[in-house]
């Protein structure tokens, strides 16, 4: 019998930690940290290896990792500014949240701070407060809960989408895609451009907002279930099964039904960045107060 071929397309340190168990499993990584072909694509691994120019390199992964980790959207980056520095420094307030002492500005700081964290300062109603039920969600999903779940109803209660937050792995796969698109799809400036460095976040977002989609329901209609990271991978060419399922709902859904789930997704963005940041806020996460 044939001694089993190692895999030239295929480097363990290319692989999310759920494709590594998958490989140990089926026992096709050697204890040199080689990936072996599977025992059926004997044919395959006969064909000339694909150019290195179409394969995810470990230095393109660890780039990939480093810069698109810190990419979320400007509005949650604002709001943790927002709760973790301007608060913090020019308002301070009791657990009720009524403010009971500022700088020495004259108050001026204060009040910019409390009408951008308090929409409603002027008697205007909050825009998507975040409510007890949520933070009771977003402890269970801390405490062991595999995702935290919100559903937005859109175009008037018409339709109904739901969002789920992902894994660590399934948002490195994101990253890790948006990166190796580069190559499968090219950038709107040369590498290390701010241009390029546009592209690949847009990407990352729309990645994003498929990993996080788990259904889109038509009023009195069968909800449409969506399950982005149910695909193969084909790592010989940088594709990792987000990709694939980021064409299906492309392909499948209107532009306008598209924004209008962008806009609902970018809701749930600033629900959990809200909640994240609130983490070493005790009267946050007491019942009643609604923030």
């Amino acid at each position: 019998m044939p001694s089993p071929k190692v895999d030239p397309t295929l480097k363990l340190e290319q692989l999310l930690e759920s494709e590594r168990a998958a490989l140990t499993a089926q026992g096709r990584i050697t204890p040199e940290g080689q990936v072996l072909a599977a025992p059926d694509r004997a044919a395959e691994n006969a064909k000339p290896v694909v150019p290195r120019d179409n394969i995810v390199t470990a230095d393109d992964q660890a780039q990939a990792d480093a810069i698109l980790k810190t990419m979320v959207p400007p509005e949650a980056i604002e709001r943790a500014k927002l709760v973790k520095n301007i608060e913090s420094s020019f308002v301070f307030k009791d657990e009720q949240g009524n403010v009971t002492k500022t700088s020495g500005d004259g108050g001026a700081r204060a009040a910019q701070a409390e009408a951008e964290h308090n929409p409603d300062w002027r008697g205007r109603p909050k825009e998507d407060p975040v409510t007890f039920e949520d933070k009771t969600a977003f402890l269970a999903h801390i405490l062991g809960c595999p995702y935290f779940e919100k559903s937005y109803t859109i175009f008037g209660g018409a339709v109904t989408v739901t969002f789920r937050t992902m894994t660590d792995d399934q948002l490195a796969m994101c990253r890790r895609q948006a990166w190796s698109d580069d190559k499968l799809d090219g950038t709107n400036g040369p590498q290390g451009s701010e241009e390029s460095y546009q592209t690949r976040l847009a990407r990352f977002v729309q990645y994003k907002l498929v990993g996080e989609l788990y259904s889109v329901k038509l009023k009195d209609d069968v909800p449409r279930i969506f399950t982005p990271f149910a695909h193969d991978s084909n790592l010989k060419v940088g594709e990792w099964p987000i990709r694939v399922a980021k064409h299906e709902f492309t392909a499948g859904t209107s532009v306008a039904l598209a924004q209008a789930i962008a806009q609902a997704n970018a809701k749930f963005t600033r629900l959990t960045m809200s909640m994240q940041a609130a983490a070493d806020d005790p009267s946050f996460w007491k019942a009643g107060s609604d923030t």
